[in-house]
């Protein structure tokens, strides 16, 4: 690792520097670069989803930040290790949400990427992973900035806009659809 984050000049102050501020993301334990340059992860926030939803019937299980390495591990899932390498390394950052409503659950995942190209790279890797990982899916619309995908036992709906990728995986698209329409800006 020391050889990785120091530069050339193997200074021992940029040692101590990396011991006392240590990387805040895997992406930039991933890419040194990053971490010497000061480049920090896009900080993504979600509204409180199951507030919006209806508390009575939705309840939030968990949230996070994927990271750089656990969306190319997803990417892995079902594709190709290359490409996910390759797709991931455009991530700035993530924020997701589990919901669950009558025991059925709902993932939620918003990604930021670096630019325009690594948000369409990442948004067609994942809507080929999940093809894949729905093969025998209806196919609602599959278009430059969406694709919907329904089952008997889920939904998913991968939208693209600009450098961000949104994510909804449920249990049908009825829900899927509400939980679109919470993700919208509430007026004050």
């Amino acid at each position: 690792m020391r050889q990785a984050f120091l530069d050339a000049d193997n200074d021992p102050a940029e040692l101590d520097h990396l011991l006392t501020n240590l990387p805040d993301s895997t992406s930039q334990i991933l890419h040194p670069a990053k971490y010497r340059n000061g480049v920090h992860a896009v900080q993504l926030d979600l509204p409180e989803l199951a507030d919006r939803l209806g508390s009575d019937q939705w309840r939030k299980v968990g949230s996070g930040v994927l990271g750089e390495l656990d969306v190319r591990v997803l990417l892995e899932q079902y594709g190709d290790h290359v490409e996910a390498s390759r797709v991931a390394a455009g991530w700035s950052g993530d924020r997701w949400q589990l919901l669950e409503k009558d025991g059925r659950t709902t993932i939620v995942l918003e990604t930021a990427w670096d630019s325009e190209a690594s948000a369409g790279a990442f948004f067609s890797a994942y809507k080929r992973g999940l093809r894949a990982r729905f093969p025998s899916a209806a196919t609602e619309e599959d278009s430059i900035s969406r694709q919907a995908l329904s089952t008997p036992t889920a939904a998913s709906d991968v939208r693209l806009s600009g450098q961000n990728v949104l994510v909804v995986i449920g249990f049908d698209r009825v829900d899927d659809d509400a939980v679109i329409a919470a993700l919208a800006p509430v007026d004050p």
